[in-house]
């Protein structure tokens, strides 16, 4: 029976997710068990601003067993979309209706009633990942979390992180890590004599899924030292005195040569990424009281050229993160935020991104044999929700970074809703943020907000139920208690109208006309 339901709940978020015909994985987890299938379609109708999700004649199938479940249908979604990147969320109840396909004789889906959702779902033409949490505590005293993906290689999230960024691809061509690259791929007349080195090493950081890091070190020539350098750019050796900016790394989307790999010495970004994070280590073959600091450089760019160190003001630049005092010491994670409002009067697109590692953060200082590890280097994309405001007035009880991210709010009086009505602050530079707000009737709206990131790895969702104060003998559900109440009542209890929560006048569970005399007294104010 529980697998039954897990099956048949991953359904309900199989169609949350969004696209034309989509075919992924989906995984279910339940009171910590986990279960996964591949094959499961989604597809995905755009009709104006609004999205129809639909899955049709869907059969779960665990290995074990197959269960028909059924059609599934949500019309009507808001959604929005930034660059490549459609984001939608919704907060409802759904009925899975029969299927209609061939040698299927029952249907799962239509005994199962309403089955409520939380879905948080982002697209691109080719990619889709959607996650529901659904709350079946009443049914069945479970809580269900779905995922569903069809980047199971991880195809789309790559193109918004570095490449090579965990420094395993060593091609015997290069002598240094794919993408990356030191003194062997460097370019100016002193290149051939610079004496810094790039290689692989066995030491990575604690932790890691891989084998390799990247080591760079430093040397001396003529008695100056090289710092060991490490880019994704090139290295230009242009001056024999260190500190002359002709030494530097540089990035040119314009030009063309490639490493001995085939590859440019230039990285792309899609989006801004909020931070960048890595694993280092820094020893020094001398110590040096006076340079002992190691650095990282990391500069967000429209793509035209660039150099680091800087030989002028740079007006390309759209943000920069970096640490130029890294001391001695085992491994360590670095989480350094870019800071784009320093640059803000630039306007400067987002393009490339250019990472320098020395050993030192003074050119031709330190000493002969200082020494940086790096690991497992990542761009960080936040979606974090961190205010919502309704009509200008922060929403009650609302805390970012709570374990609490549903709420249900009553109020009085007339209540209309929309999407505008609420304001969003989110901490992430490429963050979408979807707002769906759904009318129920009689005052009552469900609304559903998220922020997703544009990897589609992160979706962050909150929910509110928007309850109307009901009104005891207001029937009808205008705000008022008078003779059309008992004209609806009556109707009601006639059976010529359809019962509504308002017309159990007395609260005993039922509607008769013990109702109508509690409704009178009411209006005759006794």
């Amino acid at each position: 029976m529980k697998k039954l339901f897990i099956l048949v709940i991953a359904t309900v978020c199989t169609l949350a997710s969004m696209a034309t015909d989509y075919s992924g994985r989906l995984t279910v987890t339940v009171n910590g068990e986990t279960s996964s299938q591949d094959g499961v379609n989604i597809s995905v109708t755009p009709d104006g601003n609004t999205y129809t999700l639909t899955l049709n004649n869907f059969i779960l199938n665990d290995g074990e067993t197959m269960i028909p479940v059924g059609n599934i249908v949500l019309s009507g979604v808001n959604g929005t979309t930034s660059g490549e990147v459609t984001a939608l969320a919704v907060n409802r109840d759904i009925n899975i209706t029969a299927g209609d396909a061939a040698g299927v004789e029952s249907w799962m889906g239509p005994l199962l009633g309403i089955v409520p959702i939380n879905m948080v779902a982002r697209f691109t033409g080719d990619y889709l990942v959607t996650s529901i949490d659904i709350d079946m505590q009443a049914s069945i005293g479970q809580t269900i979390h779905v995922l569903f993906s069809n980047d199971t290689q991880g195809t789309h999230a790559a193109k918004f992180q570095l490449p090579n960024g965990d420094f395993e691809g060593w091609k015997a061509s290069s002598g240094e890590p794919d993408r990356w690259h030191g003194f062997k791929s460097a370019k100016g007349s002193w290149a051939s004599m610079a004496k810094g080195t790039l290689a692989s090493s066995a030491e990575v950081r604690p932790g890691s899924a891989g084998s390799k890091s990247a080591v760079v070190t430093s040397g001396s020539i003529l008695g100056v030292i090289n710092n060991g350098t490490m880019t994704n750019g090139q290295l230009q050796a242009g001056s024999t005195a260190a500190a002359n900016t002709a030494n530097h790394s540089e990035m040119n989307k314009s030009a063309t040569a490639t490493d001995k790999n085939g590859d440019p010495f230039y990285m792309p970004i899609y989006a801004k990424p909020d931070a960048i994070k890595l694993w280092l280590k820094f020893s020094q073959g001398t110590a040096s009281s006076a340079y002992p600091y190691a650095t990282v450089s990391t500069i967000i760019f429209d793509g035209s050229y660039y150099q680091d160190p800087e030989d002028k003001t740079y007006t390309n630049v759209a943000a920069k993160a970096g640490d130029q005092k890294i001391t001695t010491g085992g491994w360590r994670e670095l989480d350094l935020p870019f800071d784009y409002d320093s640059y803000a009067a630039n306007q400067a697109s987002a393009e490339a991104i250019l990472i320098t590692v020395s050993t030192n953060a003074t050119p031709g200082k330190g000493s002969n044999g200082d020494k940086v590890w790096v690991d497992d280097m990542t761009l960080v994309y936040r979606a974090d929700i961190t205010g919502i405001a309704l009509k200008n007035s922060a929403l009650e009880g609302f805390t970012f970074d709570a374990d609490q991210h549903h709420y249900d709010l009553t109020y009085e009086g007339d209540f209309a809703l929309t999407a505008d009505d609420f304001d969003v602050t989110v901490d992430g530079r490429s963050a979408i943020v979807v707002k769906n707000v759904e009318d129920l009737g009689n005052g009552n709206y469900r609304v559903a907000i998220a922020a997703v990131t544009p990897d589609l790895l992160t979706g962050n969702l909150y929910t509110y139920n928007f309850n109307k104060k009901r009104i005891t003998g207001d029937v009808t559900g205008d705000g008022l208690v008078n003779v059309a109440d008992v004209n609806a009542l009556v109707s009601i209890i006639l059976g010529l109208s359809e019962k509504n929560e308002l017309a159990d006048v007395n609260g005993d569970g039922v509607v008769n006309v013990a109702d109508i005399n509690a409704l009178v007294s009411i209006i005759l104010g006794k």
